[in-house]
C-alpha cells in the first residue's frame, strides 16, 4: 500500500507546526506521534517543545527548522 505523506511546515503566526490534509490543516501539539520521512525511509518520532519545537526518535534528538518543509504520515 502506497503510504499518503503530507506537508507539515511552520506557522509563524500561531508558533506550532501544521500538516496539510486534503481539505484543512491541523495543529501540531506537544507529544504526537508521526512518521518523518527521510528519503526512501521513515521513523516514527514524538513532537516536543522547550524553547523551540524539536522531534525525538529512539534515543534522538533535534530541533526542526522552522523555514523548512517536512513530510510526514500522521493517523488522524
Amino acid at each position: 500500500m502506497k503510504r499518503k505523506w503530507r506537508e507539515m511546515k511552520y506557522d509563524r503566526e500561531l508558533d506550532c507546526w501544521m500538516v496539510q490534509l486534503d481539505d484543512r490543516k491541523i495543529m501540531l501539539k506537544a507529544g504526537e506521534w508521526f512518521d518523518l520521512c527521510f528519503g526512501t525511509t521513515s521513523v516514527l518520532c514524538r513532537v516536543g517543545w522547550d524553547r523551540q519545537w524539536y522531534v525525538v526518535m529512539k534515543d534522538l534528538r533535534f530541533h526542526l527548522h522552522r523555514k523548512e518543509t517536512y513530510k510526514v504520515e500522521i493517523e488522524l
